[in-house]
């Protein structure tokens, strides 16, 4: 994976969903611990299902993107200089989703290494992000993710999991075509920042904002947050033909 990358793929599910995406992962191993009752050689712990702790010891450096029917999680994963795994939660202002206990759906993960910033779409649209603080020391951003690879992991055993159409490819930060977004059904606002992208519907402008009614919720932004709105097709009006009878003034 590029430092500015793009994640996408269809993911198909039945029972409920439980599943981990790691990404600039490097895979680093952890040196085994001491336990009289291990009996896995990775890390000596046993694997168990839906378990986050054991995600560092799977994908070494990383960021790790755990998705349920109801909600989803980031975590950056870690292995320091002797071995040891450790694991700490991104926070987020929201982590709902509504993905249902079987069903299938397109996922795209934008990581930007350069300046920390991570995206998440499901079906082309908008879902959460993450941005991460700046190293001062260093004067870049703390990123987690050190390696160039991606993996995944379906964590429950009675709920199968398909993978299709995956693709990696490097992004150029430059914003999305709100036209080119456009559908029949419902309205796109794309932000100023080039990557957020919305859809539903435009319902009012009140005190300064645009309100859009969403899959994932009501949403209000600021106008002079707001690069372009496209309307649904079905709600454009029709152009008239002008009638002999019609008169301009120039």
């Amino acid at each position: 994976m590029p430092d500015r990358s793009i994640l996408r793929f269809n993911l198909a599910w039945k029972n409920r969903l439980s599943f981990a995406i790691g990404f600039h992962a490097d895979f680093a191993k952890t040196v085994k611990q001491d336990d009289e009752n291990a009996d896995d050689a990775r890390g000596g712990r046993r694997f168990a299902p839906v378990d986050s702790t054991i995600l560092p010891e799977i994908f070494g450096n990383s960021y790790v993107l755990q998705i349920f029917s109801s909600h989803m999680m980031l975590f950056r994963t870690s292995v320091d200089e002797k071995g040891k795994p450790s694991l700490e939660r991104v926070q987020s202002s929201g982590n709902s989703v509504r993905l249902g206990e079987s069903g299938e759906a397109t996922v795209e993960i934008r990581s930007n290494r350069l300046e920390g910033g991570i995206s998440l779409f499901l079906n082309d649209e908008f879902v959460a992000q993450w941005s991460e603080g700046m190293n001062l020391a260093e004067n870049k951003p703390s990123y987690a993710g050190k390696g160039n690879s991606f993996g995944f992991l379906v964590q429950t055993e009675d709920a199968p999991a398909r993978l299709s159409d995956i693709m990696v490819g490097e992004w150029n930060g430059m914003p999305d075509s709100a036209r080119s977004l456009q559908v029949d059904e419902q309205d796109v606002v794309l932000l100023v920042n080039g990557t957020d992208r919305f859809s539903g519907k435009v319902g009012s402008f009140e005190e300064g904002k645009v309100v859009m009614e969403g899959k994932y919720g009501l949403f209000k932004f600021q106008l002079e947050d707001i690069a372009e709105i496209r309307f649904a097709r079905n709600r454009l009006a029709e152009p008239t033909e002008r009638g002999s009878s019609d008169v301009s003034v120039n």
